[in-house]
């Protein structure tokens, strides 16, 4: 089966789209191919079974809908898969018309709620949030209407999708074993650090860990990583009292966030009630689990209910640091009942919550909307 993974938003070694997708169905014996924004001497290149197709980086979000998304199309086409995969909203005008050329099936993956997620885009006015978010709904729930396959990256999203005839849910766990460090014992674990790796930006809470560790002075740290939203944010962070206590990583590779998550004692998840973030399913929870490490999450109904279903950490209220070092001094006071959650989580990884078992429903959705447009 010849796939074609398409993106004009994310990295082309995004997480989702080549870490487990692409990766995963290249392991499986499948031609695939993945058009995205990256170097142009990627090109070409097979990294791991995936054969990469470069366009250039767009300078702004209106080049990338108008340039980028059409020429993430147009290589595409010169491929030839059996089936085209897409990740982003912004293909949604263009595709009908790619499908009418192209003749094959084309399967869209709803990674967030977007029309939630837009009641929060900073970059666009707060009066026009709700026009544009209820706009965009109507468009997306009628352009799905003419393809032929929709993935859902959490439950609250195939709810929305409740009208498209072939649907899947194809949660995003991580792999069993990728970051999992057999040497993090509890007598290993440094006594008081705690992790997040992820975007650094105001609605994921950060400023509020750093002043949750600061509460608690010397005896504690935080170690971040990722990338910041913007530098307006990073210097805002950086220059609260508390950042002596904290230690910045950079953009971190898998193996790297393996190693990490071996020292840490707990990791943090501090996610604002904002609307795309009340039901998502966050795949750091499970990232931290598959780690064997407890989980500090947001008090926000899908979040809660998975760290008190498995028992593998605690919630708090993200937007306090004082609720958030209760649950840090907490687990600092009480090493083997953390270590205990930890296996918890890491356990309900090894039967469960894998990609593993994702993968395998991928394929035969992949199989079943081939099968039902041959018919």
């Amino acid at each position: 089966m010849r796939i074609v993974h398409m993106t004009s938003v994310h990295r082309w070694d995004d997480n989702r789209i080549y870490n487990k997708m692409c990766r995963s169905l290249a392991m499986e014996g499948h031609d695939v191919h993945l058009v995205g924004v990256m170097d142009n001497n990627q090109d070409g290149k097979i990294i791991e079974g995936v054969t990469l197709h470069s366009v250039s980086k767009p300078v702004n979000r209106c080049v990338r809908f108008l340039k980028t998304t059409p020429k993430v199309l147009a290589k595409a086409r010169f491929i030839n898969g059996d089936l085209y995969h897409f990740h982003d909203p912004e293909f949604l005008p263009y595709i009908s018309n790619f499908r009418r050329i192209e003749r094959k099936p084309i399967i869209y993956d709803v990674h967030e709620d977007y029309p939630a997620a837009i009641l929060n885009k900073r970059w666009l006015p707060k009066l026009c949030r709700p026009i544009v978010s209820k706009l965009f709904n109507i468009f997306e729930l009628r352009s799905v209407l003419a393809l032929d396959g929709l993935i859902a990256a959490w439950p609250k999203i195939m709810e929305r999708f409740g009208i498209h005839p072939r649907r899947i849910l194809i949660n995003n766990y991580p792999y069993r074993n990728e970051l999992l460090n057999n040497q993090g014992t509890v007598q290993k674990r440094n006594l008081g650090c705690f992790v997040y790796v992820g975007a650094l930006s105001p609605n994921r809470g950060i400023l509020e860990m750093i002043r949750a560790v600061g509460i608690g002075g010397n005896g504690y740290k935080l170690v971040l990583g990722g990338n910041w939203s913007s530098k307006k944010y990073k210097h805002e962070c950086q220059s609260n009292q508390s950042w002596s206590l904290c230690e910045y990583k950079g953009y971190l590779r898998r193996e790297d966030m393996r190693d990490l998550y071996a020292i840490a004692q707990a990791g943090i998840i501090a996610f604002f009630p904002e609307p795309n973030h009340l039901y998502s399913m966050p795949n750091k929870i499970f990232e931290y689990m598959s780690a064997g490490i407890p989980v500090i999450a947001s008090d926000l109904p899908m979040q809660r209910s998975i760290v008190e279903e498995i028992g593998c950490g605690l919630v708090a209220d993200a937007r306090s640091p004082e609720a958030i070092h209760d649950k840090m001094r907490w687990i600092c006071e009480h090493p083997h009942k953390a270590a205990a959650m930890g296996n918890a989580g890491r356990q309900a990884i090894e039967y469960k919550f894998n990609w593993e078992c994702e993968v395998k429903k991928l394929i035969t959705f992949y199989e079943e909307v081939l099968s039902s447009e041959m018919h």
